[in-house]
């Protein structure tokens, strides 16, 4: 298949920065200058009174709102309203990654012809600061065997669709405090949670089984693919279970958030919300500034 005929498939990124960090910007462009060529989309969340940190053009887009929270899903359903109509598939990547070559894409699209949803890898790794060690590696969520959910198999970074059933279904999008993509590639799937799992805040409770409901599509993902992960702070930071317990709460997530004018999701109660999780994207550190000087002094000791 030639490139010109397989450049039917649209890579669609959403870029919120709420910590201000550096590295996250130079992550973005890194990733979507790999790209050079492909159709790509991008939607920035702009924070309050901020500039873009991405400028304008026909392929980028930008959206408001004053409240801090994961943005991603709502955001993904956005950009799909933005993006030419004669695109039939969309791939959600996210702006850290890259491929060693661009086959990925035709395999996207070859595979987007038998498939609803396709996670695009087989293995994923995550690099260090440097960018020149992979610190983990796991492979995509759908090699799993078991119908109980399992860390030890990655669900998110990449994930193809078919526009049509994206748009009927797609990722569950009431994840305001993270692991979006674990809670829906669990929904396609209809994967269950052990009882040591904390990633569904009692406010989601409700939404989480209708969306369950829906029917499962077919799914698979690229064999032979690798996938890397590019450094923005360490996992330990991310606080996995920590960053759920504001929204843990008997209220239905539906009451908690309203839709502003740009499309986006904002706290109905902004002063209840914000500083906890204003204070969560700023202690992750995403720009590691502290472990790059421990690293470069360790270098000149050496």
């Amino acid at each position: 298949m030639g490139q010109t005929q397989s450049l039917d498939t649209a890579i669609a990124f959403v870029f919120f920065n709420p910590a201000r960090s550096k590295r996250m910007l130079m992550n973005y462009l890194y990733t979507i200058n790999r790209l050079n060529g492909l159709p790509c989309y991008t939607l920035e969340l702009v924070f309050e009174d901020r500039e873009p940190e991405i400028p304008e053009s026909p392929n980028v887009f930008h959206v408001k709102s004053n409240s801090y929270m994961f943005h991603k899903e709502r955001m993904c359903r956005v950009l799909e309203t933005k993006i030419p109509k004669k695109f039939k598939k969309i791939v959600f990547m996210d702006a850290d990654l890259f491929y060693l070559s661009n086959k990925w894409y035709h395999d996207m699209s070859e595979k987007l012809d038998q498939f609803d949803v396709v996670q695009g890898f087989e293995i994923c790794h995550w690099l260090d600061l440097s960018y020149k060690k992979i610190m983990l590696s796991r492979p995509s969520a759908l090699l799993t065997k078991s119908r109980l959910y399992s860390h030890e198999y990655h669900p998110g970074f990449i994930w193809g669709f078919r526009r049509d059933w994206y748009k009927k279904v797609g990722f569950f999008d009431w994840c305001v405090s993270g692991s979006g993509d674990t809670l829906s590639v669990a929904g396609w799937t209809k994967q269950e949670f052990d009882k040591s799992f904390s990633s569904l805040p009692l406010s989601m409770v409700k939404s989480y089984i209708e969306f369950k409901k829906q029917p499962k599509p077919r799914i698979s993902y690229l064999k032979d693919i690798h996938v890397f992960h590019l450094y923005h702070g360490s996992r330990t930071n991310r606080r996995y279970v920590d960053r759920h317990k504001p929204v843990n709460i008997a209220r239905e997530i539906s009451n908690i958030v309203k839709v502003n004018d740009d499309g986006m999701f904002e706290w109905k109660e902004p002063n209840r919300w914000n500083q906890f999780f204003i204070d969560y994207f700023n202690s992750r550190e995403d720009d590691g500034i502290e472990l790059y000087e421990e690293v470069i002094s360790t270098e000149l000791r050496s």
